[in-house]
């Protein structure tokens, strides 16, 4: 079973009045909470909230919540004004505000808005209550409210649903002349478009100094390897030249140090093929026989100082004896 409700919220303080004189304007007209109704704490969830964007666009604007709900029977005497389409949802300090664009067309309205004799909104509406016990945002609640279908958006004189809305300070009520509003509309996006196409050559100025910081870390880059070519090609050349100061009679296509040191290490050891390593590992093998090479060379030349020296012993030895049997012969005469 539905029941109806009302709903109490402050007017803004700032409205328009339209070239044919009505008041327009923008303010939050629900939110989600806990209320207490009839003395019971009810808790409008933001689902509801939610679900009201599209059931509250245009609702008839009413002076006062009528006896009974607007209908095709007494729409004709009730009507104020109605809520537009503009409806949208926005998040402030935990609960989900309902705001919506609204236009308040009849004259005595108007005046009793401007006099303040009327200072709020107050939706009314049937919904269903579902018990239910709970606590939202510190809140203690028994009952919860769903399924609302909304009927009117009254103009009342004592609005009882806190909000949070904009005003000029001291709650004076701001007319803004339509023709006014709307060259500040224009003037506003004019200044969007200026900020966007800004924003944009920003965005432009970033991309050219990045690819510049690029460019020029390049240019550093390569100016270090050309600063580097005369050593790398001297470092080069003395590698080649110790190679074939090894081997000067070594027979390759190519000079570079690599291409010498394979040919040498085929000529130090035939049945080593190391052709298409990588240069690591064919500086390796040639400092492995080269060393190897050079042990070799200098036992070599070890052995051959010590057989020249037993010989000149041997002819020492001889000699001597020779003398030495010189001599006794001689005394023996």
């Amino acid at each position: 079973m539905k029941v109806k409700q009302e709903d109490f919220i402050k007017l803004p303080t700032k409205l328009t009045r339209t070239k044919e004189g009505f008041l327009k304007g923008t303010a939050p007209i629900s939110r989600s909470g806990v209320f207490v109704v009839d003395g019971i704490p009810r808790l409008r969830p933001e689902s509801e909230i939610e679900a009201a964007v599209n059931g509250v666009k245009l609702l008839v604007i009413t002076d006062s919540h009528p006896f009974s709900f607007v209908n095709t029977d007494n729409v004709r005497w009730l009507q104020k004004g109605f809520v537009g389409e503009k409806i949208t949802t926005k998040k402030e300090n935990d609960e989900l505000f309902l705001r919506a664009n609204f236009v308040i067309t009849d004259e005595d309205m108007i005046k009793s808005v401007l006099t303040k004799e009327v200072t709020g909104f107050s939706l009314g509406y049937e919904l269903d209550i579902e018990q239910k016990a709970g606590m939202h945002n510190g809140q203690h609640y028994v009952e919860v409210q769903k399924n609302c279908i909304y009927n009117h958006l009254a103009l009342v004189k004592n609005p009882r649903m806190g909000t949070h809305i904009e005003t000029d300070g001291d709650d004076t009520l701001t007319i803004t002349e339509e023709d006014d509003m709307e060259e500040v509309e224009k003037l506003t996006k004019q200044i969007e478009t200026l900020t966007e196409t800004l924003s944009a050559k920003n965005k432009q100025i970033d991309s050219v100094e990045g690819e510049r910081d690029a460019l020029k870390a390049t240019a550093e880059a390569l100016q270090k390897q050309v600063d580097s070519l005369p050593k790398a090609v001297e470092s080069a050349i003395t590698e080649a030249v110790s190679v074939l100061k090894e081997f000067p009679a070594l027979q390759t296509d190519s000079l570079d140090a690599v291409s010498l040191k394979i040919a040498a290490i085929k000529q130090m050891d035939e049945a080593l093929d190391v052709s298409g390593k990588s240069s690591e590992y064919v500086n390796a093998v040639y400092d492995t026989l080269l060393a190897k090479k050079q042990t070799d060379a200098v036992k070599s030349q070890a052995a051959q100082v010590a057989g020249n020296s037993d010989t000149q012993t041997d002819a020492v030895d001889k000699a001597r004896e020779a003398y030495i049997a010189n001599l006794l012969g001689k005394k023996g005469d």
